[in-house]
């Protein structure tokens, strides 16, 4: 009977142990489920993040919807001091007749690559394509002003020598030379997004805006590559490796004073960039 008894207690421990195993395996389950839910939420939101920045950059992202894209608000806005930089293809429509719309495509898309990679480089970003023009922020949050101007004219410059490389690449010269201007100016904006609730976008908007691309439209008048307003000018006036001069005072559409402009010369040919720099020094004299 003892032997029979101690077999049924064994039996009852053995079952007992079976059973809370039983729970602790469907508790682990249940865990391990919930994080691989938890995960593949992380990933599909992080995949979501990955694609909506390639439409809005995710410097945007940081400031319009800073607690994750399922807190963007519609209407959202906000202040800063930036840099703002326009380019523009010269001539474009009449290049862009003699091409294919697919031809168009691939010009395009090889043209704004090799915008962007001046802009990125030095700290800016795209905020959109608008037709052939690239519109670019350079706003780095916690430094100066004159650092995110000096680096909207350093990534000018180096965009200039993006479209001299293009026309080795393509082999164009003369009269089919690929040109480019550039406007830049620096002031404060208001950075939102506007629309509706079924579709917005974000946007930076304001007189710094509309003066960065009147200076990029001026560069046609004055036959320049890069203008950059008395703001900009400003900030980065004592860069020894900048080489710009005074060029006018105009009355810019859109504005009731007069702007002072001033042309950066580093992006001309050797003979005009002396000859350039050679009248700043006789203007200095008078």
């Amino acid at each position: 009977m003892v032997r029979i008894k101690q077999a049924e207690d064994e039996s009852r421990r053995l079952n007992k142990d079976l059973e809370l195993s039983l729970i602790q395996q469907q508790k682990a389950f249940e865990e391990l489920k919930t994080t691989k839910m938890r995960l593949a939420e992380t990933e599909a939101a992080a995949k979501l993040t990955a694609v909506f920045e390639k439409f809005v950059p995710k410097e945007f992202i940081k400031r319009i919807a800073p607690d994750g894209l399922e807190f963007l608000k519609f209407g959202k806005a906000d202040t800063d001091f930036i840099s703002i930089l326009f380019c523009d293809i010269r001539s474009f429509t009449s290049l862009s007749e003699k091409m294919t719309p697919q031809e168009l495509v691939d010009f395009l898309n090889d043209f704004f690559k090799r915008m962007t990679a001046p802009i990125s480089q030095n700290k800016g970003f795209v905020d959109k394509f608008i037709g052939d023009c690239v519109m670019a922020l350079f706003s780095i949050p916690e430094e100066p002003n004159d650092t995110d101007a000096l680096n909207s004219v350093m990534a000018a410059i180096s965009m200039q020598e993006q479209i001299d490389s293009f026309n080795v690449d393509n082999n164009r010269s003369g009269d089919n030379l690929l040109r480019v201007g550039v406007g830049i100016h620096s002031g404060p904006v208001i950075i939102g997004t506007v629309g509706s609730e079924e579709r917005m976008e974000s946007t930076v908007t304001g007189d710094t805006v509309n003066l960065a691309a009147r200076l990029e439209g001026l560069t046609k008048f004055y036959r320049s590559k890069i203008l950059i307003s008395q703001s900009t000018h400003d900030f980065i006036q004592h860069e020894s490796n900048i080489e710009f001069r005074e060029l006018d005072l105009v009355q810019v559409k859109g504005k009731e004073e007069p702007v002072t402009i001033f042309e950066v010369c580093n992006s001309d040919p050797e003979p005009i960039r002396e000859q350039k720099l050679g009248s700043r020094k006789i203007l200095l004299r008078l």
